[in-house]
């Protein structure tokens, strides 16, 4: 992971030398979510995408309000930094499980811990402890209720 933060410092000086500043921003928010995220983890297997997965979000969030607003400047600001965050998340992201996985998946759990219906939750903390950030959780719980 190294080199990703070698890369990070890389591009953020380019983003200086074209003055680019939403680009800027949005890497040095990258660099700044991986520098607290080792600090507070220093032992934890290293899943850079648990840090950057959340400033996607806050983006998000911040677009729909100012489109809300009406201010589309600040809306497109904020996409525009998605973009490049997204750059970076989906060099860290985990291999994504289909859905026939996670059914197939979560079956077997099911059948070797013979679970009722009431333990739902316990499937959920099986995928949440083996397989945290490879799983859509809604999709899941789905999958879940269904076998239950």
């Amino acid at each position: 992971m190294e080199n990703l933060k070698t890369q990070i410092v890389a591009d953020l000086k380019t983003a200086m030398q074209e003055k680019n500043s939403s680009k800027i921003e949005a890497i040095r928010a990258v660099k700044g979510a991986i520098d607290k995220f080792e600090k507070e983890n220093p032992n934890q297997k290293i899943n850079y995408s648990k840090a950057i997965k959340p400033l996607v979000k806050q983006r998000e969030d911040s677009s729909a309000q100012f489109r809300a607003a009406g201010n589309e400047e600040l809306a497109n600001k904020e996409l525009a930094e998605i973009e490049v965050i997204n750059f970076y998340l989906v060099q860290v992201m985990p291999k994504q499980f289909s859905k026939d996985e996670m059914e197939s998946m979560a079956k077997q759990y099911a059948i070797d811990n013979s679970l009722s219906k009431n333990d739902m939750g316990k499937i959920m903390s099986y995928f949440k402890t083996n397989y945290d950030g490879q799983y859509d959780g809604k999709e899941l719980s789905m999958i879940a209720k269904t076998i239950l």
